[in-house]
């Protein structure tokens, strides 16, 4: 334990992150070193969000790990990357496929033990990714120790994990997801290629439409499907 004055606290200073302006309403003052969760049912535009938010890293010249647990160096990966331009920020971005020239197994050990030590090995090199996606954290059989783990070293580091995770309607699946998203600086649900920042210690308040075209075509069939936040933001969207 370590105590430190009021003063002294108040004049410590943090590294903040930057991103671009279109994100500064969902994200907040984004500082280095903190863990967060980005939420959603299949097929609603949660990895199309963070890939987004990952390009905007890239834009600003941060390097950005995308350790793929899901889908690997797959098809659907590609397809992703496609959809979203990634190739413009190449060299910044990297796709890491985890099961790939994964260290040797120690005995005993737990899977999630097994994926944490290489996430971790990973985070502690000298030019790891400052930001790190984790796709998704559902299919890395990690424990609540492991995660307070990876978090550990991302704080002695200063290196941001973003952890996406699948949800039952509002609900989070994993109960270490639902961890994380208690934990974490961030929590945020994404529906109908809408996110919604659910909870924000950094000062997020607004929604983020992700793409903009499916949205306007989404609220033209259910006119219900939007708050009149959202509704608000599509009215001022390009015809």
């Amino acid at each position: 334990m370590h105590g430190i004055g009021v003063d002294q606290l108040l004049k410590k200073k943090f590294k903040y992150l930057k991103l671009g302006a279109e994100f500064n309403g969902i994200m907040g003052d984004y500082p280095a070193g903190i863990q967060g969760l980005v939420y959603g049912e299949s097929s609603q535009g949660k990895s199309s969000f963070c890939m987004q938010l990952a390009k905007s890293f890239c834009m600003n010249d941060y390097k950005v790990g995308w350790w793929s647990y899901e889908q690997g160096h797959s098809a659907t990966m590609q397809r992703a990357l496609s959809l979203n331009n990634m190739q413009e920020v190449s060299g910044l971005f990297i796709p890491i496929n985890p099961f790939a020239k994964m260290s040797e197994e120690v005995p005993g050990e737990a899977e999630g033990d097994h994926y944490c030590r290489d996430l971790c090995t990973a985070i502690e090199k000298r030019n790891s990714p400052q930001i790190g996606f984790i796709d998704s954290g559902d299919y890395t059989e990690f424990t609540k120790a492991n995660y307070k783990k990876a978090k550990r070293v991302c704080e002695r580091k200063n290196r941001n994990l973003i952890w996406i995770a699948h949800g039952e309607g509002k609900v989070i699946e994993n109960t270490v997801m639902r961890k994380i998203g208690f934990d974490g600086e961030f929590t945020i649900f994404v529906k109908d290629y809408v996110a919604y920042p659910v909870k924000s210690r950094l000062g997020g308040s607004e929604p983020y439409i992700i793409y903009p075209e499916k949205v306007k075509e989404i609220n033209e069939l259910n006119p219900k499907a939007y708050n009149a936040k959202v509704k608000a933001m599509i009215s001022k969207l390009p015809n």
